[in-house]
């Protein structure tokens, strides 16, 4: 039993007592009455009053009746105190009786409580390290029997590390809070487990209260999401976030350590005319086979993701012209070959738009710089690659504002037209 203050009797226990103390005295005073009453009229009617008589005559002062009023008083006084005794002892009795039915029930709640927790407890001698006690529970976590796990030693069960052991077993303050711990159990699966112990004092003796909280599958689930948050679900390569991120990093990177990093921009030709004609089912297969072509191509530091639709993106650290070149001729050689989708074999033809990391340079300004070379690729025939060259941005400036000023023609001449009065045709006769 864990060691607590007394709680103190509810009002319903106290009415108990004092119902129980009633029915106590009710039936003594059934019984005492009738036979003090039965014992004074023998001693009256037997020789009680020739006793009586008796001393009066040698105490001729006193008079029988005072002498008989004297004993009753006497009498009465003795039985009064005799009751309160009583009473007092019965309520004693009562009480201590109510407070053992307490105590009784709340250990029957606390074992309830430990025994089907589904927290996995276990209680811990921090002298020899061995099982006190354990609930269910925890049998269940670390598939063992709990009939056998009683008395045998934690080191012997082989669950936590060396350093977790000397933790709860050590003479020093215990603060395990919410600590994580990697289990194995018998079969040699691991789980991850949330621990918590606390220092405890249990039949007088010191003890260490150990709960554990296996969070395997939570963690299993929040790693899927964060997987799914961050890669294209199709093809299961990073999505343009987790992209974006890395592309910043290496930026940083290249400044700090003096490298280059390149970006290649990816598309793929007359991706719209296999959906239309094979449908989007084999779209989607076609997709997901260039992505694995995509990874065979790269090294083990470079990033391919897919930003959406038929782009791609292949982000390479520490790499220069000419082995952003090599890596897109691998690209260009690796996409040539067909691909088969079930009884449909597909040619497959990429454009790719090379742009080098300036120093300074924001990641928008770097993927800008190779939309504007895969741009270039494309008018040049398609399924080749193109490298960005400070002259294409400032063309693609002047080809926007002419774009700009003939959207800007095409919408005043429209206005015109639309206001022009109609010219006035005879009526007919």
């Amino acid at each position: 039993m864990i060691d607590a203050a007394p709680a103190p009797l509810g009002p319903g226990a106290q009415e108990a007592c004092e119902a129980e103390l009633s029915r106590a005295w009710t039936r003594r005073l059934a019984i005492a009455v009738p036979a003090c009453g039965l014992v004074f009229a023998l001693a009256v009617s037997v020789d009680f009053a020739e006793r009586f008589e008796a001393f009066a005559a040698r105490h001729e002062r006193w008079e029988l009746d005072e002498l008989l009023a004297l004993f009753m008083i006497l009498t009465v006084g003795l039985g009064v105190v005799a009751w309160r005794q009583f009473k007092e002892l019965t309520r004693e009795i009562c009480t201590r009786a109510a407070a053992q039915r307490i105590v009784r029930r709340s250990e029957q709640t606390l074992n309830a409580i430990f025994e089907h927790s589904p927290a996995a407890i276990v209680v811990i001698d921090p002298s020899s390290g061995r099982i006190l006690r354990a609930n269910q529970a925890f049998a269940t976590e670390i598939d063992g029997d709990l009939d056998h796990l009683v008395g045998r030693r934690l080191d012997a069960l082989g669950l936590f590390s060396a350093d977790f052991r000397a933790a709860l077993l050590g003479d020093g303050p215990l603060t395990v809070k919410g600590a994580e711990e990697r289990i194995r159990i018998g079969d040699g699966e691991e789980k991850t487990v949330i621990c918590a112990a606390e220092r405890v004092v249990i039949d007088d003796r010191p003890a260490v209260l150990l709960t554990l909280d296996d969070v395997t599958e939570r963690l299993a689930l929040e790693a899927q999401l964060a997987h799914r948050a961050l890669h294209d679900a199709l093809t299961g390569l990073p999505n343009r976030a987790l992209f974006t991120d890395r592309l910043e990093h290496a930026l940083t990177r290249g400044e700090r350590d003096t490298g280059t990093a390149a970006l290649l921009y990816i598309d793929l030709d007359g991706f719209k005319r296999v959906n239309d004609r094979f449908g989007h089912s084999v779209g989607d297969r076609l997709l997901c086979a260039v992505a694995d072509r995509l990874r065979d191509c790269l090294r083990a530091s470079d990033t391919c993701a897919r930003l959406g639709g038929d782009e791609f993106a292949v982000l390479a650290e520490q790499a220069d012209t000419a082995s952003a070149h090599r890596l897109s001729d691998r690209i260009l050689q690796a996409l040539r070959e067909p691909v088969q989708v079930g009884a449909v074999q597909i040619p497959v033809a990429v454009s790719i738009g090379i742009a080098l990391a300036q120093p300074g340079q924001s990641p928008a300004e770097l993927v800008r710089n190779a939309d504007l070379a895969l741009y270039i690729a494309k008018g040049k025939g398609k399924g080749r690659a193109a490298t960005f060259e400070p002259a294409l941005h400032a063309a693609a400036l002047r080809r926007r504002e002419l774009e700009g000023d003939l959207m800007r023609g095409l919408s005043a001449a429209t206005s015109a037209s639309t206001t022009r009065p109609s010219p006035a045709f005879p009526t007919p006769p």
